[in-house]
């Protein structure tokens, strides 16, 4: 699944403008990259979110539910 660090910058008058800064293939690394850019100056109406889109997670959890039911275990 791919993950998205985006950087969302809100404006007084105008709508929030969001740009893609990073992506990742796990979360950890995506708090890594997160992390980084929040340490990195700048201004105080930009934060750096973690976006995942609806379709990989909907392909993820339907590869985790064929998965599961391979490791099942019984127990007699």
């Amino acid at each position: 699944m791919k993950y998205r660090i985006v950087e969302v910058t809100s404006w007084d008058k105008y709508d929030d403008t969001v740009s893609v800064r990073h992506s990742a293939d796990n979360l950890q690394d995506a708090i890594k990259y997160q992390t980084a850019l929040q340490m990195l100056p700048h201004n105080k109406n930009v934060k750096f979110d973690i976006h995942i889109s609806i379709s990989d997670t909907f392909e993820y959890m339907k590869s985790c539910e064929n998965n599961s039911e391979e490791k099942k275990v019984i127990n007699l």
